[in-house]
């Protein structure tokens, strides 16, 4: 039978840095060939790490907790859109419009 183990509650973000960065790293760098991305996605797991690491209750949940904050934070890195953007609107491009207003019935002159 297995035992669980409550995580100290003196356990740091540090310490857990120290424990699973490299592996963390690893696993974002399999994913993302960028290592500049590879490096922010790992500081922005180990920011969601350090806001919540109160949360977690046993040691053994521990490393697949950071690995799903991993892989969420991969996934959503690449949901994100990344279409063109008029400057200062920042709202997609609709591309040209075509017709000018007048219904598909009209013609239109060219004098």
């Amino acid at each position: 039978m297995k035992t669980t183990k409550e995580i100290p509650t003196s356990l740091t973000s540090e310490e857990v840095w120290n424990s699973y960065s490299t592996e963390v790293k690893r696993y974002i760098r399999s994913k993302v060939k960028d290592s500049e991305m590879t490096n922010d996605l790992l500081q922005e797991v180990f920011i969601k790490v350090h806001l919540n690491l109160q949360k977690v209750q046993k040691t053994e949940s521990l490393r697949s907790w950071i690995f799903s904050i991993a892989y969420n934070t991969v996934m959503n890195h690449f949901a994100k859109p990344t279409g063109p953007k008029f400057a200062g609107s920042g709202k997609p491009s609709s591309g040209p419009k075509f017709g000018g207003g007048k219904s598909s019935g009209q013609k239109r002159s060219f004098a």
